[in-house]
C-alpha cells in the first residue's frame, strides 16, 4: 500500500522557510523581523509583502518554540 503525504503549498513553504531561518543562523532574527513589520507601509501589508510578512512571523514563531539553544 502506497502512502502519500500531501501537503498544500503554504505547509510547505512554511517548513522550507523555517528550515532556512535555522540553517541562516541570523543571530537577531527577531530584531530583523520588529524592523521590517515597524517600517514596512500600510498599504503592502494588504499584498504580497504582508504575505511574506506573516509567513516570516509564522516561522519565526515556530523556531522560538523549538527551543534550539
Amino acid at each position: 500500500m502506497l502512502v502519500v503525504n500531501i501537503c498544500s503549498g503554504s505547509e510547505q513553504l512554511i517548513l522550507l522557510f523555517t528550515f532556512a531561518l535555522v540553517k541562516a543562523q541570523i543571530w537577531q532574527l527577531s530584531s530583523e523581523f520588529a524592523c521590517m513589520s515597524n517600517f514596512l507601509a500600510e498599504e503592502l501589508l494588504a499584498g504580497q509583502a504582508g504575505y511574506a510578512l506573516a509567513t516570516f512571523q509564522t516561522c519565526l514563531d515556530h523556531v522560538h518554540s523549538l527551543n534550539l539553544a
